[in-house]
């Protein structure tokens, strides 16, 4: 919670210099110590049996992204920042990412279980096609909702945990560790398999065909 305090302060200091143009010589929150981020274990996986039962809603548009993103991994804001012209599907993928150097702009290849899916919000006439879940839609609305299918349902669950899911899926398959990284656009720390290792489109597709 610090964390988001620092982070508001930064945001209006920011705008008071940059935009009001106020006499401030420099940003206080520089600072300001908040400590380190705490790990959090609260992601839990989705069961079998849990996803079962979604694969039965898919008419319902909310949950079509829950399954979506329980087969390709992305951050769940992710998807409603995908491009219309961003997704290929003769070729298998779709182009996105968020948050880091590693997360941006990366290749996510499309699962043939949502291949049908993301046909259904590439056809919309939008520029950003998973939007239109909702009118004027925003993040706050689709986290509510969540909320509210979610406790309908009786999961006890949130978005996020459909990219940890993913990720869990992947590792159980046994999945290529830096192939796994690159899907879910985490940081790969080896320098020889980030300098000079090139994957393509193919091998990540085939790799995600592991889970099922």
């Amino acid at each position: 919670m610090k964390g988001y305090v620092k982070t508001i302060c930064r945001k209006v200091f920011d705008y008071a210099i940059n935009i009001l143009d106020m006499p401030i010589i420099r940003d206080p929150t520089d600072r300001l110590v908040v400590g380190e981020k705490p790990n959090s274990d609260k992601h839990i996986p989705f069961e079998k049996n849990e996803i079962e039962i979604l694969w039965g809603l898919q008419y319902n548009d909310l949950v079509k992204i829950f399954l979506i993103d329980l087969y390709c991994g992305a951050r769940p804001n992710e998807i409603f920042i995908t491009r219309k012209d961003n997704i290929f599907l003769e070729e298998n993928y779709f182009i996105t990412g968020s948050k880091t150097e590693s997360g941006k702009d990366r290749i996510i290849p499309i699962h043939p279980k949502i291949k049908h899916l993301i046909k259904y919000f590439s056809n919309k006439d939008e520029e950003y096609p998973f939007k239109t879940i909702f009118d004027k839609f925003n993040y706050n609305k689709f986290s509510r909702e969540s909320v509210k299918l979610m406790e309908e349902l009786n999961f006890n669950h949130t978005p996020y945990d459909c990219r940890h899911t993913f990720i869990t899926k992947m590792k159980k398959a046994g999945a290529n560790e830096y192939i796994l990284k690159l899907i879910v656009g985490h940081k790969i720390k080896d320098i020889t398999e980030r300098t000079y290792t090139h994957r393509n489109i193919q091998e990540l597709y085939e790799e995600i065909k592991k889970i099922n």
